[in-house]
């Protein structure tokens, strides 16, 4: 796929998503999930819009283009840390 896709983390079993999302364009580009965990991508994410609801996503786009993927750590209002996302990248 050649657009900038989300993917969030969840449970093997169902029910339970971690707090951590990525943003790539391939999912071969995506870290390890966490144990007993399995990324998933979000068919819903549109990158343009969600840069409209969020200017501060813009950075995070940006170093996932340069990267390869940019994972983020969610908070209550999608305030986002990602200093060192490119070094958990592949």
């Amino acid at each position: 796929m050649n657009r900038l896709q989300m993917f969030v983390e969840h449970s093997v079993t169902g029910g339970y998503r971690s707090k951590r999302a990525a943003y790539a364009f391939d999912p071969e580009n995506l870290p390890p999930p966490g144990e007993n965990l399995e990324w998933k991508a979000v068919s819903s994410f549109n990158a343009a819009d969600e840069i409209m609801r969020d200017s501060g996503l813009k950075d995070i786009f940006i170093l996932a283009v340069d990267k390869g993927c940019a994972i983020v750590e969610e908070r209550v209002e999608l305030a986002l840390n990602f200093e060192n996302s490119h070094q958990r990248c592949r």
